[in-house]
């Protein structure tokens, strides 16, 4: 079985827990290549949450710059 998802950060969580249970998934995004910059700015408090739930916050954080400020 082979899933398509959009390679947006809903879609590429999602396609992270269905890897985990098992099944075949394609990510497709309308980008030839990888981004420059990212396009998000930051992480709110809820999908920092859900990160830490799946386990992949802390690889995450250490992948961003840490900024206290609004």
């Amino acid at each position: 079985m082979n899933d398509s998802t959009l390679a947006g950060p809903t879609g590429l969580t999602t396609a992270l827990l269905a890897r985990r249970l098992g099944l075949s998934v394609c990510i497709v995004d309308k980008a030839e290549g990888r981004l420059q910059v990212g396009r998000a700015d930051a992480l709110n408090a809820r999908t920092q949450q859900l990160f830490d739930n799946i386990g992949i916050l802390p690889e995450l954080l250490a992948l961003g710059v840490k900024c206290n400020s609004m």
